[in-house]
């Protein structure tokens, strides 16, 4: 699943859960600039390649609050439960 893909369908089978998804989708325009590439080929990446590429910005980030930004990056990310979102998007 693409990051636009997992957006999508987070907005429509788990719209309560839309929020949790904003600190991963902050890191795509910093991404996108990091690896000199468009935001649109960014949101084209597999959501799981692009969860590690940010991860990998925020450890690149000479700032106090990486660890902070770090936690919260994975939390969101764990709490979208896709398995869940999968029950609810009909085939």
């Amino acid at each position: 699943m693409t990051l636009a893909e997992l957006q999508s369908v987070v907005a429509f089978a788990a719209p309560d859960q839309l929020p949790r998804l904003q600190p991963l989708l902050a890191l795509a325009p910093l991404l996108a600039q990091r690896r000199r590439m468009s935001v649109a080929k960014v949101y084209a990446m597999q959501a799981g390649a692009y969860f590690d590429a940010a991860l990998d910005v925020l450890a690149s980030l000479p700032a106090a609050s990486v660890v902070e930004a770090h936690a919260a990056l994975k939390q969101a990310w764990d709490a979208l439960e896709p398995e869940r979102m999968r029950q609810r998007v009909p085939a």
